[in-house]
């Protein structure tokens, strides 16, 4: 086995074996490496597995909560429709019908002036004569 030696700004830092060209740091190194990696992929998976059980379970409860929202919607609608107002009474709907019979009756004399060509009014005694 040959020894490396570690040089930090030309001071020795530590002599290592070494192993077909590689030290036991460098070793130890890329081991480290792929334990990361091995680790982050158990972490990946592991999460996966959580998200998907979180998922499916609020999938499950949004569909619970939908059932029960739409099996007490008549009952929501029904009190909504209890609260609107009361119709109006006979003696409201006579009074509504007669002022609405009124209205109606009351028609003014509508007078519609005319324009010549230019886009003037015309006098009333003037007709639109065409040219």
């Amino acid at each position: 086995m040959n020894r490396v030696e570690i040089t930090f700004l030309g001071m020795v830092k530590s002599r290592f074996p070494c192993v077909k060209g590689m030290s036991y740091v460098d070793m130890l190194i890329i081991l480290l490496l792929i334990v990361g990696i091995l680790l982050q992929i158990l972490l990946s998976r592991t999460i996966g597995q959580i998200v998907t059980g979180g998922v499916n379970h609020l999938d499950s409860s949004l569909a619970e909560a939908l059932k029960e929202t739409m099996s007490e919607l008549p009952n929501q609608l029904q009190n909504i429709a209890m609260d609107l107002p009361d119709p109006p009474n006979p003696i409201q709907a006579l009074i509504m019908q007669a002022i609405q019979s009124k209205l109606e009756g009351k028609t003014e004399n509508v007078t519609e002036i005319m324009r010549d060509n230019a886009g003037k009014f015309l006098s009333e005694d003037t007709s639109l004569s065409t040219e």
